[in-house]
C-alpha cells in the first residue's frame, strides 16, 4: 500500500461523511458522527483494562494452538494458523467445558496450564516452511477492512460493557453462572430464564466464560464486550479464507470488504450466537473447501463447524450444509461428518433436554474427534469443476435469485442488500465464461438450501403437527435472512476478481469503496441497521452513538444496565454466594410489573449467575417466551404455599415509571436486607 493509496482512501471516507451533512436523511448521522459529545463518566477506566486483559488472553490462547497446528503441519499458511488457533482456543472451552465443567475444574489455572502445555509443546515443533511473507493483494484488502471497522468495533466495546441490545442477556448470565459457581451443568446454565432450553447458545456461553475465568474479567459480561474487537478481527480473517477458498486471494480480500455491505459489523457487537456463531462456521468452511487439503485444515475446519452448531444451530446448520455437499463426493467425508454431528451433539442435548449423565457427553465429543482425526488425512483435495457444471449451477442460481417469489427471502434481500443481490447475480451470469478456478458448487448449495429452507419457513411451517416444532420452523427464515447476505458475499467477490484482472485491483477496491461507503442506499427511508445494509459511514454513526453515551439509556445506567440500588441487590447476593447460602440449586423468586427486556429490570441472574424465577403483573403469553420461567403473579401465592423460595426480589416501582399495582403480602418468616427505591429484596429465616 503506498501513500497515494491512502490519500484516495480518506478521500473517499471524507466525502462520504460530508454526504451524510449535505444529503437529505431520516435520521441525524451527520451529528450523531461528529458533534454528539462524548459522555464518558469514567467508563473507560474499567472497559479498557477489561479490553487489554481479553486481548492478552486471546492473544496467548490463539498463538498457544496455532504453535501446535505448525508443529503438526510445518508448511501451514499464516492465515490457517491463526484460523487453527482461534479454533484450538474456542474448542478448550467447548470441549474442556463439558470434560472439566461438571466436575468443577474449569477453573483458571487449569486453563492456563492447558495454554501453557500446548504453548511448550508447539516449541518443540520442526522448522516452520512458509512461503507468504508478503502481503498479498487480498490479504492488504482485508487489512482495508479491518482499519474500516476493528477500530470502531474497538469503540463500541470501550463504550458498552454492556452489550448494545435488548435480548442479549441469556448469554452473559449463562457465562457468569460458570465463573461464580465454578462449575458448568449441560442441563442447568439458564439462569436468565426467559427463553428455556432451545435457546441456548452453549459454545459462545462456554466461550466467554473462558475469557473471563482466563483473562480474570469481572462480570463475565464484561469479557464478553471485551471480546467485541478480537471477534471482529476473526471474522475479517475468517471470510478471508473462505473467499480465498472459493475464489482465490483477491477474491477472498473483496469478501471482507463486501461484508461490509452486510449488518453483520452491527450486529456482531450484540455477543449473541445467532452472530458470533458465523466466525467459526466461516473459519470451518474455508479450511474444508480449501483446493489443497491436508488433515489438520480438514480436522481445524470440522472442529469449527461443530462449534458453530454449539454457538448457534441454525447457523451453524446452515453452514454445515454446504460442507456436506462437498464432503459427501468422498466416503471419508461420510466418516468427518460423522464426527461434526458427534461433536455437536450436546447443543442438541441441551435444546431438547435430554439429559444426560456426566461424563456421556465428554464421550461422545471425543469419539467425534476421534472419527475427524481419523477422517482428515484420508480426504483427497477438492477437484476442479467442469466448466459444463459450473455453467449449469450458475444458470440454476440466477434462475433462483430472479424468479424467486416476492414473499420470500431473495426478494427481501434484493430490498434490503441490492449491492450484494447484483453483485451476486453478475457473478452467475459471468462466471461460466471466466478462466480462473472457482468453486461454484458451495455457493449454489448455500444459495439453494437458504431457499429451500425458507420456504418450509414462511409457507409450509404450519403442516408441522407439533406446534412446538412448528414454531421454531416459523423462526427459521429470520435467520436466514442475516445467512443468505452472508451467502451472496462470494459470488460478488467472485466477480470483483475477475474485474481486477481487467482494470486493475486498485480501480475496483476505490470504485467498491466507495460504493460501500456513501450514503447511496438507506437515504430516504428510515431503515432498520439490525436487518437493512447501509452504508459504512452510517454504521459508523449508529457505532459511536452507543459508544458515546451508550446503550441503555432507559435504565438506572446507560452502560451498565442497572442503577446503584440493583447493584447493591446484585453485590448481597454475591455475599451471599460467597457464604454458602446461596447454590447452584437455589432460584430467586422475582415480582416484576411487566416483561422490560430494554428497560429497568433488575438483571441479578447477569451479574451473579443465580437462576431467576420471574412472576410478572402484565403477564402476555408470547410464544418467544413461553417456555422460560415467566408465570403471571397470580401463581405467586401458590408457589409461596408449595414450595416458598429462599430469597425474594421485588421490583415495585420501575425508573420507568411502571409499577406492581398490588404487591402480594409476604409472610413474616422473611426478613429484609434492602428496601430502597422501589426495590426489596428478603430472605426467608433458616
Amino acid at each position: 500500500m503506498k501513500l497515494r493509496d491512502v490519500v484516495i482512501t480518506v478521500a473517499i471516507l471524507a466525502a462520504s461523511v460530508l454526504a451524510l451533512r449535505l444529503w437529505p436523511m431520516p435520521l441525524p448521522y451527520y451529528d450523531t458522527l461528529i458533534r454528539l459529545p462524548w459522555e464518558l463518566h469514567g467508563i473507560w477506566s474499567r472497559t479498557i483494562p477489561a479490553a487489554l486483559q481479553a486481548a492478552l488472553f486471546w492473544a496467548i490462547g490463539i498463538a498457544a494452538f496455532a504453535s501446535v497446528a505448525s508443529r503438526l503441519e510445518p508448511r501451514l499458511h499464516n492465515i490457517d494458523r491463526f484460523l487453527c488457533g482461534i479454533i484450538g482456543l474456542w474448542a478448550l472451552a467447548y470441549v474442556g467445558g463439558n470434560l472439566l465443567g461438571p466436575i468443577g475444574l474449569f477453573r483458571a489455572p487449569v486453563i492456563w496450564a492447558v495454554l501453557i502445555g500446548c504453548w511448550w509443546w508447539g516449541r518443540r515443533r520442526a522448522r516452520v516452511v512458509s512461503a507468504d511473507k508478503r502481503l498479498s493483494a487480498g490479504m492488504w484488502i482485508a487489512v482495508l477492512t479491518a482499519a474500516l471497522t476493528v477500530p470502531v468495533l474497538l469503540l463500541v466495546q470501550l463504550g458498552c460493557p454492556v452489550p448494545s441490545y435488548m435480548d442479549i442477556f441469556a448469554t452473559p448470565a449463562a457465562a457468569q453462572r460458570i465463573v461464580t459457581f465454578g462449575r458448568y451443568l449441560p442441563f442447568d446454565n439458564d439462569p436468565y430464564g426467559y427463553w428455556g432450553h432451545a435457546l441456548q447458545c452453549p459454545g459462545v456461553e462456554l466461550l466467554y466464560a473462558l475469557v473471563s475465568l482466563g483473562g480474570w474479567i469481572q462480570p463475565a459480561v464484561l469479557a464478553e464486550s471485551a471480546s467485541t474487537a478480537p471477534l471482529g478481527l476473526a471474522f475479517i480473517v475468517a471470510t478471508y479464507r473462505l473467499g480465498r477458498s472459493l475464489g482465490g486471494d483477491r477474491a477472498g480480500g473483496f469478501a471482507t470488504m463486501l461484508l461490509t455491505a452486510t449488518v453483520m459489523f452491527h450486529v456482531l457487537s450484540y455477543g449473541h450466537g445467532r452472530f458470533v456463531a458465523f466466525i467459526p462456521a466461516a473459519a470451518g468452511l474455508g479450511l474444508i473447501l480449501a483446493p489443497r487439503r491436508n488433515a489438520v485444515r480438514v480436522a481445524f475446519g470440522a472442529v469449527a463447524l461443530a462449534i458453530a452448531i454449539a454457538t448457534h444451530a441454525i447457523i451453524g446448520s446452515l453452514a454445515v450444509l454446504i460442507a456436506t455437499g462437498m464432503l459427501l463426493l468422498q466416503r471419508w467425508g461420510i466418516v468427518a461428518l460423522t464426527g461434526i454431528g458427534m461433536l455437536a451433539l450436546p447443543e442438541v442435548l441441551v435444546a431438547l433436554n435430554l439429559e444426560v449423565r456426566y461424563p456421556v457427553i465428554p464421550l461422545l465429543q471425543g469419539m467425534g474427534l476421534a472419527a475427524i482425526a481419523w477422517s482428515a488425512p484420508r480426504l483427497r483435495d477438492v477437484r476442479q469443476e467442469p466448466r459444463w457444471l459450473r455453467a449449469i449451477l450458475c444458470v440454476v442460481g440466477a434462475v433462483l435469485l430472479v424468479r424467486a417469489p416476492d414473499w420470500s427471502g431473495f426478494q427481501i434481500a434484493y430490498a434490503w442488500y441490492p449491492i450484494l443481490y447484483v453483485g451476486a447475480l453478475l457473478s452467475l451470469i459471468v462466471a461460466p465464461f471466466v478462466p480462473r478456478r472457482m468453486q461454484a458448487a458451495p455457493m449454489l448449495i448455500g444459495i439453494v438450501t437458504c431457499f429451500a429452507l425458507d420456504v418450509v419457513s414462511r409457507r409450509w411451517w404450519r403442516a408441522i403437527p407439533n406446534l412446538t416444532v412448528g414454531l421454531a420452523v416459523e423462526d427459521l427464515h429470520h435467520k436466514i435472512e442475516y445467512w443468505f447476505p452472508y451467502v451472496l458475499i462470494f459470488p460478488s467477490a467472485v466477480v470483483l476478481r475477475w474485474l481486477s484482472d481487467v482494470i486493475g485491483v486498485r480501480a475496483v477496491v476505490y470504485a467498491l469503496l466507495m460504493l460501500l461507503s456513501v450514503p447511496m442506499i438507506c437515504r430516504t427511508n428510515i431503515c432498520d441497521p439490525n436487518r437493512q445494509g447501509h452504508a459504512l459511514v452510517q454504521e459508523w454513526a449508529h457505532s459511536l452513538e452507543f459508544a458515546k453515551r451508550g446503550y441503555w439509556g432507559v435504565t438506572g445506567d446507560p452502560r451498565w444496565a442497572q442503577s446503584q440500588t440493583e447493584f447493591q441487590v446484585i453485590d448481597i447476593l454475591l455475599g451471599e454466594v460467597e457464604a454458602g447460602r446461596i447454590t447452584m440449586d437455589t432460584h430467586i423468586v422475582h415480582l416484576e410489573p411487566a416483561i422490560l427486556m430494554y428497560m429497568d429490570t433488575v438483571l441479578f441472574s447477569v451479574y451473579t449467575g443465580i437462576n431467576d424465577d420471574t412472576y410478572v403483573e402484565d403477564w402476555v403469553l408470547d410464544r418467544s417466551t413461553a417456555a422460560g420461567r415467566f408465570y403471571p403473579i397470580e401463581a405467586f401465592q401458590d408457589r409461596m404455599a408449595t414450595s416458598p423460595p429462599p430469597y425474594i426480589v421485588i421490583h415495585a416501582k420501575t425508573l420507568n415509571d411502571r409499577g406492581l399495582r398490588h404487591v402480594p403480602d409476604i409472610p413474616p418468616e422473611y426478613e429484609e436486607l434492602l428496601n430502597r427505591d422501589g426495590i426489596r429484596l428478603l430472605r426467608r429465616r433458616a
